[in-house]
């Protein structure tokens, strides 16, 4: 049982239920001609399984930034050492060297586009037009009674659980 479970615990029944209902992996509702009957035991397991569920995505979320952190530390050390070794190859007159491990080369890179602060780029400038709707003003137009063909609003319910 891991500290969620501790927290948030589901009774046996209430998991068999759940269990019975929703696809552990999607999430879906399986049957929704035979639902079981809303008892209090059952409302607290479908509660405490959305919460225990909220804490494992909040766990995942936290590694996936220390993942992403500990990404970016090991992609500039990469970049250090393939500059360092550049360097000493360079300070050796050396482009091409085979260690056995590896062959190791200092190549060109295709030529990269600098444009410097005022340079006249004028003939080369081209105008992109970006159409986009503004669906506030429709939702502002509709929410005060105004007829936008083709739309209308839709008023959706959820759980809130606080």
């Amino acid at each position: 049982m891991n500290d969620l479970q501790k927290v948030y615990p589901v009774s046996n029944d209430g998991e068999r239920i759940i269990s019975a209902y929703i696809d552990p992996e999607t999430g879906e509702i399986l049957d929704q001609d035979d639902l079981p009957e809303g008892n209090e035991e059952l409302q607290k397991a479908l509660v405490n399984k959305i919460k225990m569920s909220s804490g494992v995505q909040k766990v995942i979320q936290d590694e996936i930034k220390n993942l992403q952190g500990l990404l970016a530390i090991h992609q500039r050390r990469e970049e250090g050492l393939k500059s360092f070794l550049r360097l000493i190859m360079a300070h050796a007159g050396v482009r091409k060297v085979d260690l056995g491990i590896a062959v190791v080369s200092i190549k060109k890179n295709p030529p990269r586009l600098v444009i410097e602060a005022g340079a006249n780029v004028e003939a080369y400038t081209k105008m992109t037009v970006v159409e986009t709707i503004d669906k506030n003003a429709i939702k502002l137009d509709l929410a005060s009674g105004k007829e936008v063909p083709g739309c209308k609003l839709e008023q959706a319910e959820r759980i809130d659980i606080k």
